[in-house]
């Protein structure tokens, strides 16, 4: 019998998507296994959200079919998987083997016993292999076992064929593999470098196992080194995932029927639009609807023309979510799936703050793009298809949930942000940061719009609101998510980004309570956000977090740490880059660049 771990739906489009690595249990022994292409999810719900499929150039989105039958996971057609990585070690004997040279528990089964250890023992008694958790990968995605027989150097004319790895110690330079034929034996610490294997070097070999049809071809060439990494390395497996939060009118086009007309009206010429609405309106039970919610013909026909001639891009994408919550602090909205009310800003913060916005309601859908390894990319040269190219769909997931928006001040924050102290403190991490991300290959357009005061600022602040949502709240940590708005090029009609969207989206029991949204009182605000800031203001491991030193280059970060501000991966929008608690109180040095007064 074969058993998932714990998985939701939702998992599929994050860190468990096509291209990762999980784990199973069977009654006998622990199961690895990759998840291979979404490639048979053609009759899967079809999630419709015209915005972001337009910007991700595709027609529609489809749901993670459920996991109806979790004994057949690994035969399964909904979630397909290989067994990954191929080589297994006993844990008694310490021997590792590829998977076809253990002996099989039954045909076509995923236990292997070692031959060895179970020698004439009864079935009960066999010793059952696990995983190694040892594999090499590169930049470009590329991922594969780790070259065992070339890496210990075997001494001429051995044959390699009785390998083990054993553990002196719990460090990395304590494990070591050996050759019990000739007895060569090496640590495992000359395998972890940046620059891969060395003596002898050892190229990629360009495995992709995520993908059937491409499961070696050894006539590609891989420039990028081939690294050493355990296998449950977070580094391994980076989703790059986009999300849009449904709002008016968009979000009245949301289900199968609408979706499907919106792809068939806007192949139509534009002056035809409008006649074609007004036919099908008698007969769509979709357009239907629509005219029932308050829509006319011209109105409809206009969103269908608005979308037919529109260039999506993500900076444009949140500068339309951030007008309509804007506008939600100024009145109250109402549509099918976004409900705000405006909410009155505490006295204390009026020098700060110029609106709130209480989120009754919201939709938001993300979509699993690509992914990629070692670093977070979205660049074409190392981000890796999740579907195969012929589809023109994605893999999402539709959630519902609330939330609070609060829309800062713009003239008290330009005036911040451009001071020459607040700059400087801004430059010493951002240029670090942006000097390794370049030299690591990425592209400047992925955090431009992230390396700027404005960013560090409205991200930090986010992060201590989370933390303090949870604790007033209730909520998980990992169940509450933000969406910063903070472009400030005025290339928008003069208007410049200045909000703080946190919400809890989710199909399960962290979904729509009420009780976040609740936070958005006059008092409770007031609680939650002078709460916040006076946890930021210290921290425990200060002075050391406040003059932080070490891994900007990594983590674009100044003054923060687990103890104050970093959150869960899944919370952060930037992998807890881009943050200090610095800018928002000052510093030791900088002691007029606080954004806040000293009174708060």
């Amino acid at each position: 019998m074969i058993d998932l771990i714990t998985l939701r739906r939702s998992n599929f489009i994050s860190t468990c998507g096509a291209g990762s690595i999980i784990d199973f249990r069977s009654d006998k022994a622990s199961i690895s296994a990759m998840v291979l292409l979404f490639d048979n999810w053609k009759y899967s719900r079809k999630i419709i959200e015209p915005r972001l499929a337009k910007f991700l150039n595709v027609n529609d989105f489809r749901e993670p079919p459920p996991l109806i039958d979790k004994e057949k996971i690994l035969s399964g057609d909904n979630i397909r998987v290989t067994q990954f990585p191929r080589w297994l070690q006993c844990p008694k004997c310490r021997r590792i083997k590829d998977l076809d040279e253990w002996g099989e528990d039954g045909l076509e089964s995923y236990n292997k016993y070692c031959n060895y250890c179970s020698k004439d023992k009864p079935k009960s008694k066999r010793v059952f292999c696990v995983p190694i958790r040892f594999l090499a990968a590169c930049e470009n995605g590329h991922i594969d076992d780790f070259p065992w027989n070339r890496f210990v150097r075997h001494t001429k004319n051995c044959k390699g064929s009785d390998l083990k790895l054993i553990d002196r110690g719990s460090s990395i330079d304590k494990v070591f593999v050996r050759c019990e034929s000739c007895k060569s034996q090496r640590s495992l610490q000359d395998a972890f470098n940046k620059s891969g294997f060395l003596n002898p070097p050892i190229s990629c070999s360009c495995n992709s196992p995520w993908i059937e049809v491409d499961h070696f071809n050894k006539e590609k060439k891989c420039d990028k080194p081939f690294r050493a990494f355990q296998r449950g390395s977070s580094s391994l497996y980076f989703p790059n995932i986009k999300s849009a939060i449904s709002i008016p009118p968009w979000s009245n086009i949301k289900n199968d029927q609408v979706g499907q007309l919106l792809t068939q009206i806007i192949r139509s010429d534009e002056e035809d639009i409008p006649i074609l609405i007004k036919t099908l309106s008698k007969t769509d039970p979709a357009l239907k609807s629509m005219i029932k919610n308050g829509l006319s013909i011209e109105e409809i026909s206009n969103i269908f023309i608005s979308h037919k001639n529109s260039e999506e891009d993500e900076e444009k994408m949140a500068m339309q979510e951030y007008l309509v919550l804007k506008d939600s602090c100024l009145e109250d909205a109402e549509d099918d799936d976004f409900i705000a009310d405006k909410k009155e800003v505490p006295d204390e913060f009026e020098i700060y703050i110029s609106g709130i916005a209480k989120i009754k309601r919201l939709r938001e859908v993300r979509a699993l793009c690509s992914f990629s390894r070692i670093n977070p990319s979205e660049s074409p040269t190392f981000k890796q298809n999740v579907v195969p190219s012929n589809q023109d769909w994605l893999p999402a997931i539709e959630n519902y949930g609330e939330g609070i928006f609060i829309n800062f001040l713009n003239d008290y924050l330009s005036e911040w942000e451009s001071r020459n102290e607040v700059i400087e403190r801004v430059n010493i991490a951002s240029r670090s940061f942006k000097n390794a991300f370049l030299r690591d290959g990425g592209e400047y357009s992925e955090i431009k719009n992230k390396l700027t005061p404005r960013y560090f600022l409205l991200h930090t602040i986010s992060h201590l609101l989370i933390r303090g949502l949870s604790s007033f709240c209730g909520y998980s940590l990992s169940s509450i998510r933000e969406k910063i708005y903070s472009n400030n090029s005025r290339s928008n009609d003069g208007i410049q980004q200045a909000g703080i969207l946190l919400y809890t989206a989710s199909s399960d029991a962290d979904g729509t309570l009420g009780g976040l949204a609740g936070m958005a009182e006059k008092n409770k605000i007031y609680s939650l956000i002078s709460s916040s800031l006076n946890d930021g203001r210290w921290c425990s491991a200060d002075p050391l977090c406040m003059n932080r030193a070490n891994d900007i280059s990594l983590t674009g970060s100044l003054a923060s740490c687990h103890n104050c501000t970093l959150l869960p991966e899944t919370s952060c929008e930037v992998f807890n880059r881009f943050l200090d608690r610095g800018l928002l109180f000052g510093t030791e040095k900088y002691r007029n660049i606080g954004f806040f007064k000293e009174d708060i």
